[in-house]
């Protein structure tokens, strides 16, 4: 196995396990894996990934169901949205409001205004670009696989330009965006180099500006089976370096608090705030991850 970030060959077993922080797949029937560290870069990925036919088919079954959902004669019947998930992801626009006006007097036009297009990548039902939308009245753009989601999207919160995702590694949008977000979308990807290529080349706009939050390797589980990857800070900078972005701030959060993660802490999430580098970066060593 080699590393699909870094190139690095032999991964190695990373054997955490406990109480608070299980490391076996919380969803065994659905897919058994292991957790592998990468030494050249620090990431961790688990083993053996999945399927994209397993993947497709988890995806379009009950994944997005709410928990009021019920079957009808033979029908799954549920509601429009699910405010458990839909609240939590409005939520986390608080961390991106943060970041931006930490660097507001810091970074040129870091702060969205009414004619900037931001899209949001794993969007969705587009209740995080909700929050987007009541605070800087900006263009935005909800982008998912999921058809009910971008539905709701456009027919409930009016984000008409949104689409409905066919290949996230090359599909392109009218015009290049000023923001583009990934809440909790980036560790789901099995090729997030190639992602980040095509973000940096063909989706961002040169003073552009891409916002991150992903799980923090030193602050969650590493039990879902869904997760191709968990970064720690030194990875995803690493990531982010090698694929032509320049990180302009990271930091952690525990907000919005998940009331059923028992291990609920403030390192759990990771926020980073990157632009489209003008020159090339040459990635730092990677540092050992302190296990």
């Amino acid at each position: 196995m080699n590393c699909r970030i870094c190139g690095h060959e032999g991964l190695k077993v990373l054997g955490v396990e406990s109480f608070l922080f299980p490391g076996s797949s919380h969803s065994p029937e659905f897919h058994v894996f292991e957790n592998y560290i990468c030494p050249g870069c620090g990431v961790v990925s688990s083993q053996p990934e999945l399927t994209d036919e397993a993947l497709a088919e988890h995806y379009n079954s009950t994944y997005r169901h709410s928990r009021d959902a019920i079957k009808v004669n033979g029908k799954d019947i549920d509601s429009p949205i699910d405010m458990t998930v839909g609240g939590r992801s409005m939520a986390r626009v608080r961390n991106f409001h943060d970041v931006i006006t930490a660097n507001a007097g810091k970074l040129a036009g870091v702060v969205p205004e009414k004619d900037d297009l931001v899209i949001d990548f794993g969007a969705y039902q587009g209740m995080f670009l909700h929050g987007v939308k009541l605070l800087w009245d900006c263009r935005c753009l909800a982008y998912d696989y999921s058809q009910n989601g971008i539905n709701f999207a456009k027919d409930f919160l009016g984000f008409e330009l949104s689409k409905i995702a066919d290949d996230i590694y090359t599909d392109t949008f009218d015009e290049k965006a000023k923001f583009a977000t990934m809440i909790h979308s980036l560790e789901h990807l099995r090729e997030p180099v190639q992602f980040l290529g095509h973000m940096r080349n063909d989706i961002l706009a040169d003073d552009g500006y891409l916002y991150i939050e992903v799980p923090n390797l030193y602050g969650i589980t590493l039990c879902d089976p869904l997760h191709f990857f968990t970064y720690s800070s030194e990875s995803l900078i690493r990531l982010l370096n090698l694929s032509g972005f320049e990180v302009l701030e990271m930091r952690t959060s525990g907000f919005p608090v998940t009331v059923e993660f028992t291990a609920h802490n403030d390192e759990q999430n990771m926020i980073c705030l990157a632009r489209p580098a003008k020159t090339d970066i040459v990635p730092a060593l990677a540092t050992p991850p302190d296990i």
